[in-house]
C-alpha cells in the first residue's frame, strides 16, 4: 500500500530531487532499482545513512507505491519491483534523502547544490534472461518543457534488429500538465516519409512505442534507406529513450545524447 505520495515528499524534503526512469512490464520482464550510497565516497570516516525513497507510477501517472528503504554508510540497495507487487510498466522515481547533518559535515569541504539529486541504476530484465541497464534519467519537474524538437537515427542491422522502438517521458508533476509529442520521419537527405501523432501522455506518464506500429512502412522505409531521421515535437517532452530489440530475444534501451 502507497505510504507517501510524490507531492509529500517534493514538500518534506524540498531540496532534493527525484530523476526519473522507465520500467519495464511483464510483456518485456521487469525491472531493478540499484543504489549505492554515495555520501560515503565525499564523506569518508563518517556515518552517513541514507533513506531511499522510491515512488512508482503506471503509464497514465498513477502513482501505484511509495517505498522506503534504510540504507547504512557504504551500503547499496537492489530492489525487485516485482517484489513490491508492481507488474505493468511506468515510470520509478528516487530520492535518497540523508539521516544524519549532510549540511554540517559538507561545510568547508564541498559545496550543496539548490537541488540535490540521486544516482541509481536501472537494470531491466527480460523475461528469458537478457539484461540491459541504463543511469537514472530526467529529474520530476514543475516547470513546463517548452515546445522543441529532438531527434534520433534509427540504423538497418540486418539479421541482428528485428524491431526499433521509442520510450517517451513527460516529467512534469501536476494534474492538466499533458503532451500529446508529433513523430517525424525522415530520410537522410530529408526527405520527410510519415508523421504521426501519439495520444496524449499525462504528466508523470510515459509510453513505449513501436515505430512499426506507428508507421505501418517504417521497416520497409529502414530497408529501403538504410538510415532514418525520427524526431520528436511537443512540449513536457523529456529526451526519448531508444528501443532495440534482437533477433536473438535481447533488447536495448538508450538515451540519445
Amino acid at each position: 500500500m502507497m505510504k507517501k505520495s510524490l507531492l509529500e515528499l517534493r514538500a518534506e524534503h524540498p531540496g532534493f530531487d527525484l530523476p526519473c526512469q522507465y520500467r519495464i512490464g511483464r510483456s518485456l520482464g521487469n525491472s531493478y532499482i540499484c543504489f549505492q550510497n554515495f555520501y560515503s565516497q565525499v564523506l569518508p570516516n563518517e556515518e552517513t545513512p541514507v533513506d531511499l525513497h522510491l515512488c512508482l507510477f503506471n503509464e497514465e501517472g498513477e502513482q501505484l507505491e511509495h517505498a522506503c528503504i534504510s540504507v547504512p554508510t557504504a551500503g547499496f540497495a537492489q530492489v525487485d519491483v516485482a517484489a513490491l507487487g508492481i507488474q505493468e510498466p511506468g515510470l520509478a522515481a528516487v530520492m535518497a534523502v540523508p539521516k544524519f547533518d549532510l549540511a554540517g559535515l559538507s561545510k568547508g569541504r564541498f559545496r550543496l547544490k539548490n537541488n540535490k539529486g540521486t544516482g541509481y541504476y536501472i537494470v531491466w530484465q527480460g523475461r528469458d534472461g537478457q539484461v540491459d541497464t541504463m543511469h537514472e534519467w530526467v529529474a520530476v519537474t514543475e516547470a513546463t518543457l517548452p515546445k522543441r524538437s529532438l531527434y534520433a537515427v534509427y540504423s538497418a542491422d540486418d539479421g541482428v534488429l528485428v524491431r526499433h522502438g521509442v520510450v517517451l517521458i513527460n516529467p512534469l508533476l501536476g494534474k492538466g500538465v499533458e503532451t500529446a509529442p508529433l513523430l517525424t520521419v525522415q530520410t537522410s537527405g530529408r526527405k520527410l516519409l510519415g508523421q504521426a501523432r501519439v495520444e496524449v501522455i499525462p504528466s508523470l506518464g510515459s509510453r513505449m512505442l513501436y515505430l512499426d506500429e506507428l508507421f505501418s512502412d517504417f521497416t520497409a522505409w529502414l530497408d529501403t534507406h538504410r538510415h532514418l531521421c525520427v524526431g520528436f515535437h511537443g512540449a513536457n517532452l523529456a529526451e526519448p529513450l531508444t528501443v532495440e530489440l534482437h533477433a536473438a530475444g535481447d533488447f536495448h534501451i538508450h538515451h540519445i545524447n
